[in-house]
Formats: structure tokens, C-alpha cells, sequence
């Protein structure tokens, strides 16, 4: 069964049974993401847990400080809080039990975490606090390379995490290369949505752009993104091909494509459900986890200059991407306008299942050809 003949019944099902006006939603998914998908609530933000014993050193309590200060900053803000556990006393609860997982290990210890999924917090990353690493937790070339192309408005961004086979890696980036200019050719956005529909918050024009970026796995300006794409789903630091991530709205990933996955038909499915009518409105039921990115992405609906965040890396460093010649034109944006209306329990169910169901499609197909 193919990925639309899984989906196409519940997508008729939900037309039938949900009246027009309370189920227009004509926004495509990557534009309500970047516009309505934030991380304001600690559940939906990367958790830092630094472990110590007694008073941290005055240097070492900077380092706490400054990552916390990322978090609360008014424009450009990272989306991570920050929890201290001072094991003179006894943790509480999951944050004891977190500790226990750590083995012998020296202190200040610290433990980077997703956000809340459906499931528990699942680590990305664990290791000792050390002065001077805090903008390569934050912050990195690519990462600030991804949010700008997002934030202006590029529709979805491929990271090609690159194998370090050579010859797989370059048939990977080529594939990628051709069929990006076709995606932008044939892939169709919603139609323009009426009066009665969910209107766009900023005057950034929408269009169909994909660009595409190489990671190196070894680079290590960019191990803290390459933790954050290899941890996104339990199974994927066994694999060893290529891999490519579609990133979109305010820096949420997909589920990987792997191997020979990364093929015509896998690249035009994701592209059409990212670019289709948002079906399912809620952040947490879509597939997929937000990067950990430092961007100031309430730009777009205050229409004004973006923040950097101040880091390591220089403003007007780039990481050179090839983006594709051939571009469709923007289409006009709506002004700002008003939120989204009730929508009928029916619908809003209707699309959490839609959601799984791709979500079951997407694992399924993304590891056709994989290595054993």
C-alpha cells in the first residue's frame, strides 16, 4: 500500500464529515509552524540538567547563567530551560533517577534533553561542564544558516547528513540536487484561503523554495547538531549510509530518510504533506522534534529586522548551501489577521489519526534500502 492509499480515506473521511467554514484551514504546514509553533512552555523546550555538589566555581556558574539567560532572552531566544540538582541533597523523582542513569562520572555534570514528545524526555547528549563550550551547545554555522533560510521564508530546508562514504554521500547530494528543482515545479500549494479561513500572521511572502545543506558528521562546529539528528529517533546512530532531514517551521525536523530511501517518491511525499493544507493543528501530535536553535523567529510577524543572538560565530557567517535555480513565484502573503477558530472535536480527531498515520508511513518507507 502506498503512502496516499494509506491516507487518502481518512482525508475524505474528515472532508465529509467536517463543515467548511470550521475546517478551513488552507495554511500549508510549514508556514503555520513558523508562524504559530513557539516554545514558550518548559515541555516544549530542550532541558539542560547540570549536576553538582556543593557551590559551583565562579566560572562554572557563569557558564549555568549564560545558558539560562539564552532561554529568557526577549528577541532571539533559545528554546531550553535549565534545572540545577546540587546532590548534597537527595534528587527528586525523575530528575534522581536521571542521575542514577549517568554511572560514575565526574561533576559538574550536564544532560541535554528533547523536549516532551509523546512519550518521556529522551537524552541527546551528556557530558562534562566545561568553561568556554557554551556557544556550541547554543549556536552553530549550520543551525544559524537553517533559521535564516526558514526566516525567509524558504518552505523547507534538507540537511544531508553525510555518511562519510564518499561516493554514497555525493549520490545522495546529486539525487537531492535534482529532484529539489522538480519538487518546486510540481508540488501544489493549498488554494488561497477565504474569509472564513486561517489566515496567515505575517507579510512574508508564500512560496514553494527548498534548499539543501551537507553536515559532515565529524565537524566539530556541528556535533551538537548531529547529536540532536542521529538521538531524534532511538534507531538511527546504528545506521550507517546517508541520511536526509527535512527541517521546517521554526527548526522542526522529520523522521530521516535513509540509504536508498532517499528517493524520488519518499522526497515528493514529504514535500507534499509539508506543503499540503495544515491538517492537524497541534504541535505536539505532528511528527517530528524541534532543533535546539537560538533565532529570533517573531520577526517574521512583527515585520522587522531579525536579532542575531550574540555567539562564537560571526553575523555574516554562512554555510554555502545550493539552492535550487528554478523557483516558483511568491505568491501574495495575508496581513496579519485573526487566530484560528473552534474547531469540532470530530475534525481535531480526525487529524491526530491522519497525523499517525503518516507519521507510520513515513518511518516505513524511510527505511526502504536501508543497511542491514
Amino acid at each position: 500500500m502506498t503512502f496516499w492509499q494509506c491516507c487518502l480515506p481518512l482525508l475524505v473521511l474528515g472532508w465529509l464529515l467536517s463543515p467548511g467554514p470550521a475546517w478551513a484551514c488552507n495554511v500549508p504546514v510549514f508556514r503555520y509552524a513558523l508562524e504559530r509553533w513557539r516554545s514558550t512552555q518548559d515541555e516544549d523546550r530542550y532541558q539542560f540538567v547540570v549536576f553538582h555538589r556543593g557551590s559551583l566555581a565562579q566560572d562554572e556558574a557563569k557558564v549555568v547563567s549564560t545558558l539560562r539567560t539564552a532561554g529568557e532572552r526577549r528577541d532571539a531566544p533559545a528554546n531550553l530551560s535549565v534545572e540545577t540538582v546540587d546532590l548534597s541533597n537527595k534528587a527528586e523523582g525523575e530528575l534522581q533517577q536521571l542521575w542514577e542513569q549517568q554511572g560514575a562520572v565526574k561533576l559538574p555534570w550536564m544532560v541535554l534533553r528533547y523536549p516532551v514528545g509523546r512519550d518521556e524526555r529522551r537524552t541527546v547528549w551528556s557530558g562534562l561542564l566545561r568553561v568556554g563550550e557554551t556557544d556550541s551547545l547554543l549556536d552553530s554555522p549550520a543551525r544559524r544558516e537553517i533559521a535564516r533560510r526558514l526566516m525567509r521564508g524558504d518552505s523547507v530546508v534538507w540537511i544531508l547528513l553525510e555518511s562519510g562514504d564518499k561516493e554514497r554521500d555525493d549520490a545522495a547530494d546529486t539525487g537531492l540536487r535534482t529532484q529539489l528543482p522538480r519538487l518546486e515545479k510540481s508540488v501544489q500549494l493549498p488554494d488561497a484561503a477565504d474569509e472564513d479561513s486561517v489566515k496567515l500572521l505575517s507579510n512574508l511572502p508564500l512560496r514553494l523554495a527548498f534548499s539543501s545543506l551537507r553536515v559532515r558528521r565529524t565537524d566539530a562546529a556541528e556535533k551538537m547538531l548531529v547529536e540532536m539528528l542521529l538521538h531524534a529517533d532511538s534507531d538511527l546512530a546504528n545506521s550507517v549510509g546517508p541520511m536526509v532531514f527535512p527541517i521546517f517551521g521554526r527548526g522542526r525536523v522529520m523522521d530521516a530518510l535513509i540509504g536508498e530511501g532517499i528517493n524520488a517518491e519518499t522526497l515528493r511525499d514529504t514535500a507534499r504533506f509539508l506543503c499540503g493544507a495544515c491538517s492537524c493543528q497541534v504541535k505536539r501530535l505532528n511528527p517530528g522534534v524541534d532543533l535546539l536553535i537560538a533565532a529570533d523567529w517573531d520577526s517574521i510577524l512583527e515585520d522587522r529586522e531579525e536579532v542575531t543572538p550574540r555567539s562564537a560565530f560571526p553575523k555574516r557567517q554562512r554555510v554555502p548551501i545550493p539552492t535550487p535555480n528554478q523557483r516558483t513565484e511568491p505568491g501574495s502573503g495575508e496581513t496579519t489577521a485573526s487566530p484560528s477558530g473552534a474547531r469540532l472535536p470530530i475534525a481535531v480527531a480526525l487529524g491526530m489519526v491522519l497525523v499517525v498515520t503518516l507519521g507510520l508511513a513515513w518511518r516505513a518507507r524511510r527505511r526502504k534500502g536501508e543497511p542491514a
